[in-house]
């Protein structure tokens, strides 16, 4: 979806045990739908993210184009990152370590995929920029806060009882409505949280749903869109509803929320789903049915938002959260 942004970064956090180093656990953090194998799959998979943690722990053995590399043993985990926007492996090619195309929508490009992406890992905690501390403070801060569902379709699942979920701040006698200047609002609302968990020189920051990547990700939207894939447009010249570049999110951006820190960890759909944290400067609705319908052009994620109101909620809440550090 425009604009074209990518967070390209993966981190990673190896806990290794003192007496015998052996691995305790390997975290990778990265933002991607694990979804290769795309709607046509009708099995529980965890997608690309098994092989992933099968490649961390186990490694790989040389065959048929791969290297050979030893694995880390313990638990590795994938932890997600910002997906919103969307980032998904569905059109892509997924070539195998000889090179050659894989099947689309198929187990063999799925596995392939996260084996590459722990060979990724794998080299990376090997490599001397890897960062080692023996010994870190830890810290949690927490804040809950209150988000207001404006998404009609949620309204209709909430009042046929599809969502196991307590609402708040709202009078279910009374007409759901976003109120204005003489009527008072009566929405539903969410009660979620963000974290700022800090194992200096590592900071995490949770996110309740699919975060896009321009509000994670310093200057995307600045000339020369550094992120934006070469040779590609940052908007689609064929695109009929288009953001308004010049209204895009300013920081501080979420990678920038981590005083005292080297390394950052976003982490998408933290504690919370709440759908697709769409930024304001691009959050359209159908003008006729709004929600139930996209509106013209490519607004597919704010028919799965709670609202406009979401996005800027969380990212008041985390930039608050870092002026509490002392």
């Amino acid at each position: 979806r425009d604009p074209q942004v990518l967070d390209d970064t993966a981190t990673l956090l190896q806990a290794i045990a003192k007496d015998d180093q052996s691995t305790i656990a390997t975290v990778f953090n990265w933002g991607n739908h694990p979804e290769v194998l795309a709607d046509v799959n009708n099995r529980i998979s965890s997608d690309f993210a098994h092989s992933l943690r099968s490649t961390l722990e186990n490694g790989l053995d040389g065959t048929e184009g791969r290297p050979t590399l030893a694995g880390l043993g313990g638990t590795a985990i994938y932890l997600q990152g910002t997906v919103g926007g969307l980032m998904t492996p569905l059109g892509i090619d997924v070539l195998d370590f000889a090179g050659n195309s894989t099947k689309r929508r198929s187990f063999h490009a799925t596995q392939i995929m996260g084996e590459k992406l722990g060979k990724i890992g794998l080299e990376a905690l090997a490599s001397s920029d890897a960062e080692t501390i023996e010994q870190a403070d830890l810290t949690l801060r927490v804040k809950r806060l209150d988000v207001p569902i404006y998404n009609t379709q949620f309204h209709v699942a909430l009042l046929f009882n599809l969502f196991d979920r307590a609402i708040h701040n709202y009078d279910p006698t009374a007409l759901i409505t976003a109120g204005d200047d003489s009527t008072p609002m009566n929405l539903p609302h969410a009660r979620t949280e963000v974290n700022r968990i800090t194992l200096r020189p590592l900071a995490l920051l949770t996110v309740p749903g699919e975060m896009f990547p321009e509000l994670a990700v310093v200057d995307s939207l600045k000339a020369p869109y550094p992120y934006t894939p070469a040779g590609q447009p940052i908007v689609g010249e064929d695109n009929v509803n288009p953001p308004d570049l010049n209204a895009a999110p300013a920081g501080p951006y979420l990678r920038e929320l981590t005083l005292g820190a080297r390394h950052t960890m976003v982490v998408g759909l933290g504690n919370d789903e709440l759908g697709y944290l769409v930024p304001a400067y691009d959050f359209k609705v159908d003008p006729n049915t709004p929600y139930f319908e996209e509106a013209p052009g490519d607004h597919y994620e704010e028919t799965n938002s709670t609202g406009p109101a979401v996005t800027g909620l969380v990212m008041d809440a985390l930039r608050g959260m870092e002026r509490w550090l002392p």
